[in-house]
């Protein structure tokens, strides 16, 4: 069966994680990356940088399916703008999933969104649109992640938890079960969080 064409958008760090997961998952046949003007003819593990984001209608007689390659760390702002932009163009975004995860069959996972390699998603588990699961990150039972948010590298959310739309949580945090993180939030890494955090919040070791 012939893989479908894919390009990337974005050209540096979590574009290459991105560029692994999808060699590995074997989906997809990359056809380049979109970056900025700067970087048109970079090469990125093999995949060159074909163009910026100005010649859309160059790119959709390429293909219209899309991956979100750009990171999120403080803000969730340039991964939105972007997003909009091309599906407002009649682009698609895939998500991608690593085939070196667990995920429950009873997970339900949203459009666009990216799930790096070694995660654990577990059963009931509903984690919305254009949002990234990094590495080795566990996801238990009945937890919910919005929209447009990063669950970074070795964090773990246990069982009943909530994470809002447009928010980050730092590696290797540790939600109780239970607790919720409201939108638009950043957590810093390493954090023990056992109480909710509203919505618009920092919350970092002082």
């Amino acid at each position: 069966m012939p893989k479908s064409k894919i390009l990337i958008v974005g050209a540096g760090g979590h574009a290459a994680s991105c560029i692994g997961v999808i060699e590995a998952e074997k989906r997809y046949q990359i056809l380049g990356l979109i970056g900025t003007k700067d970087e048109i003819g970079k090469i990125q593990l093999g995949h060159k940088v074909i163009s910026s984001d100005n010649n859309l209608d160059k790119l959709m007689k390429i293909t219209n399916k899309l991956v979100l390659g750009v990171g999120q760390i403080k803000s969730p702002k340039l991964r939105m703008e972007i997003s909009d932009k091309f599906i407002r163009n009649g682009f698609k975004f895939v998500s991608v999933i690593s085939p070196n995860t667990y995920i429950s069959e009873h997970a339900k996972i949203g459009n666009g969104t990216v799930i790096m390699h070694g995660v654990t998603i577990n059963a009931g588990v509903e984690i919305g649109d254009y949002s990234i699961i990094n590495t080795g990150s566990i996801i238990e039972h009945h937890s919910k992640i919005g929209n447009f948010s990063h669950v970074s590298t070795g964090a773990i959310l246990n069982g009943n938890c909530a994470v809002g739309n447009n928010t980050f949580v730092g590696s290797g945090t540790i939600l109780m079960e239970g607790t919720k993180i409201g939108n638009n939030c950043i957590v810093g890494m390493g954090q023990h969080i056992r109480h909710d955090i509203n919505d618009n919040s920092k919350f970092f070791d002082k």
